[in-house]
């Protein structure tokens, strides 16, 4: 295990708003695996090619997880968006980590699923003001199937997060955002100091 404790993305994305009960699924695997005496856990390591043939195993399995992109490369975009390798780009990751954005969020979901979501109920709670850009029709689309869309998009909108729905992130500059809607093609500016891509891994 390369870092303090099992669990990967599942212990990260428990300690985001509304997620805390995912913890469960990572303390039930965990106390399953004390119980074997086959299975030893060695934590806090990174293990090179040759460390890992020093094991002698019969059979590796690497399980390495994958990082969001920065460069906003989803469904909507095929390429990198102009201006996303500037250093107040974030992913889910940074967030996660504890890095503070600066000033008003742009979070650019193109991934329609919970993370978005959740990125911006979280930035939103620590006082930070918040635009959720996605060019579906409605914020989380693909939440209907496990039926939370309706729950995900009320929490925005009570802690008055801003959604600007059938709308893509185009480029980003200093201090602005260039959005263009998804049905007329029309473009425009948004202020924004920081953005946080939840896009695709």
């Amino acid at each position: 295990e390369a870092g303090t404790e099992l669990g990967g993305r599942v212990a990260r994305e428990s300690k985001l708003p509304g997620l805390a009960e995912w913890g469960r699924v990572r303390d039930w695997r965990a106390t399953q695996l004390a119980k074997l005496s086959n299975v030893k856990i060695y934590f806090d390591r990174l293990l090179d090619a040759e460390q890992v043939k020093g094991f002698g195993a019969d059979c590796v399995a690497l399980a390495t997880g994958a990082l969001w992109r920065t460069d906003g490369v989803g469904r909507w975009h095929r390429k990198a968006i102009p201006g996303s390798d500037r250093a107040h780009v974030l992913t889910p990751e940074d967030i996660m980590a504890g890095v503070e954005p600066v000033g008003a969020v742009v979070v650019f979901d193109d991934d329609h699923y919970y993370m978005g979501g959740v990125i911006a109920e979280k930035l939103r709670r620590d006082g930070h003001e918040v635009t959720l850009v996605t060019p579906n029709s409605e914020v989380s689309s693909w939440a209907h199937k496990t039926v939370e869309q309706g729950r995900i998009q009320q929490r925005l909108r009570e802690l008055e997060v801003r959604l600007e729905t059938s709308t893509a992130l185009i480029e980003i500059l200093d201090g602005h955002v260039q959005l263009i809607c998804t049905n007329s093609s029309q473009s425009r500016e948004l202020a924004a100091t920081s953005v946080v891509m939840v896009t695709s891994r």
